[in-house]
C-alpha cells in the first residue's frame, strides 16, 4: 500500500536543502536541536492565540458561567459521528466551540496539543536530516496539574537519540506557547520568528523558520564564516507537486519513492511526539522501549499509550510491526 503522511513542508525545496546541507557535514556534527513554536491554545482567544501579549492566569477549572451563552447542536453537524471513538462529550456549543470546530486539538480526549499539531511540521526536517527513529528517553514539562482533561497553555518536551551510523548521539527539545529556551537568548538569532528549528552543528549551526505556509528562510550561523557559502550538490531526488500530487502520483506510478512521507518515516515520528506528552502527562522520564512499546521504567504510562474506544467503534488489538526494532 502506497501511503503519505500530509506534511507540506517536507516537499519544499528549501527543506531539502536545509537536510543536504546538514547531512553534508556543513554544519558539522549536530548534537543539539532547538525547536520552538509562540503559538498556544486559549480557551476564550480559540487555537490562533499567539504571542506577544500578556500571559494569561493559567485556570483550567473555569466555569460555564464564564462564557457566552450555550448554542444548539448545528443541524448540518452530527455530533455523535464527529466524536468517533473518543470518550463521549456532550455538544459544548460556546461560541466558537471548546471542542468543534478546531479547538478539538487542546482536549486530550481528541488531540496532542501544539506537539501533535505543529510538531509533526517541525519536528519533520529534525528527523528527516539527521536519520531518527526512535528515542532512548523522554521527558515533558508544564504548568497546571497533569490530570487535567485539557492541553496546557505550554509545554516542553526533551526527547534524546542514540547514535545512528556515523552520526553522534542527539538531544532534540521542543518548546511551544509563552516560553522559549533559556539557552537561546544570548545567540544572534531571529528570535522573532514564530515557528522555527535550531540546529547546533560542532563547526557552525542553521536555523530554518517553519510558519502556516512554506517553510523558510533559513540562516547559517557565524554569519560572517558563511556570507558567501555555496551549497552542497543536490543530493536528493526531487518530486514535483505537494504531498498530495506526490502521493497520487505514487500510486498511479506504484512507486512508494514519490511519496516522500510513507508511514514506515511518519511512524516513529508521530510515536515520539505522543511521547512527549505522555511524559508530560505522567511527571516522569520515561525510558522508551520501541519494540515492546512501553516506558520500561514507568508503567503508569501504559493507561496513555492505548485509548479505549466507545462502543461500536472497537478495532482489534493493534500488532506492532515488524520492522518496530528500535
Amino acid at each position: 500500500m502506497i501511503t503519505q503522511m500530509g506534511i507540506g513542508n517536507h516537499t519544499t525545496e528549501i527543506f531539502h536543502q536545509a537536510v543536504e546541507i546538514i547531512q553534508a557535514g556543513d554544519i558539522g556534527e549536530v548534537r543539539e536541536v532547538y525547536v520552538w513554536c509562540d503559538n498556544e491554545w486559549d480557551p476564550y482567544l480559540g487555537p490562533d492565540a499567539w504571542p506577544p501579549r500578556p500571559v494569561r492566569d493559567y485556570n483550567p477549572e473555569w466555569a460555564d458561567k464564564q462564557l457566552p451563552e450555550k448554542l444548539p447542536i448545528p443541524a448540518h453537524l452530527d455530533w455523535d459521528l464527529w466524536l468517533g471513538p473518543a470518550k463521549y462529550h456532550p455538544y459544548p456549543g460556546f461560541g466558537r466551540g471548546l471542542y468543534h470546530p478546531s479547538n478539538w486539538r487542546s482536549w486530550w480526549d481528541f488531540g496532542n496539543g501544539r506537539i501533535g499539531d505543529i510538531g509533526s511540521h517541525a519536528l519533520d526536517l529534525v528527523f528527516w536530516a539527521l536519520d531518527l527513529k526512535y528515542p532512548l528517553t523522554v521527558e515533558g514539562e508544564g504548568p497546571g496539574r497533569p490530570g487535567l482533561e485539557r492541553v496546557p497553555p505550554w509545554q516542553k518536551a526533551t526527547w534524546t537519540f542514540p547514535a545512528r551510523g556515523d552520526k553522534p548521539p542527539v538531544t532534540v527539545k521542543w518548546c511551544n506557547g509563552n516560553v522559549r529556551f533559556d539557552e537561546l537568548r544570548h545567540l544572534d538569532l531571529p528570535h522573532e520568528w514564530p515557528i522555527a528549528i535550531h540546529f547546533v552543528g560542532s563547526e557552525g549551526r542553521l536555523t530554518m523558520q517553519i510558519e502556516r505556509g512554506p517553510a523558510g528562510p533559513m540562516e547559517l550561523y557565524p554569519k560572517a564564516k558563511y556570507a558567501n557559502y555555496t551549497p552542497p550538490p543536490r543530493t536528493l531526488p526531487r518530486y514535483p507537486g505537494g504531498e498530495y500530487r506526490q502521493w497520487i502520483e505514487a500510486i498511479r506510478n506504484n512507486d512508494q519513492a514519490r511519496a516522500e512521507m510513507p508511514f514506515s518515516y511518519s511512524g516513529p515520528l508521530c510515536e515520539a511526539l505522543a511521547l512527549g506528552n505522555v511524559a508530560y502527562r505522567v511527571g516522569k522520564k520515561l525510558e522508551w522501549d520501541p519494540v515492546h512499546l512501553k516506558a520500561t521504567n514507568c508503567p503508569e504510562a501504559d493507561q496513555f499509550l492505548r485509548r479505549k474506544y466507545r462502543p461500536g467503534w472497537e478495532l482489534e488489538k493493534p500488532r506492532i510491526p515488524t520492522e518496530n526494532t528500535g
